[in-house]
């Protein structure tokens, strides 16, 4: 395996495993977008799989200062890469896969025109309705 290959790999790790984290709080947080992990795979799948196609796609552009240093300008960033990610090791690419979809989820819901073309999570479920009371049951000899 190269170390391109090897980074790659870590880089995936790291994003799965952020993946994981927001299947967590999707299911089990405040706001559920479903009930189980197969419900929020069925639901997410779409949303996650862009998502993962966009961090690959700005890791993938971090190998290439030439090509990313620009666009960083052009979006009011001040730090540039000096050089490629192909000198980054290992733990490195595990922890820019664990981080990007933070900077991905914030272009995806903050900024006007990706949030509009990148799909969306979905919403949270609506609150299960309370358990109806059982009917009552007239006791004999009562009143």
């Amino acid at each position: 395996m190269t170390h391109i290959e090897w980074l790659w790999l870590w880089f995936s790790i790291g994003m799965f495993f952020y993946m994981l984290k927001r299947a967590y709080y999707l299911v089990k947080g405040p706001n559920p977008v479903a009930n189980t992990y197969g419900q929020f795979i069925i639901a997410c799948w779409i949303p996650l799989a862009v998502r993962a196609a966009v961090d690959a796609g700005i890791f993938w552009a971090a190998f290439y200062p030439d090509l990313l240093n620009p666009v960083l300008t052009k979006i009011g960033l001040s730090f540039q890469l000096h050089s490629p990610m192909s000198a980054v090791p290992a733990p490195g690419a595990f922890f820019i896969g664990l981080g990007m979809d933070s900077l991905v989820d914030f272009l995806v819901t903050k900024v006007p025109y990706v949030k509009d073309w990148l799909p969306q999570m979905p919403p949270a479920l609506k609150p299960a309705a309370p358990p109806a009371a059982p009917p009552a049951v007239p006791v004999p000899g009562g009143n």
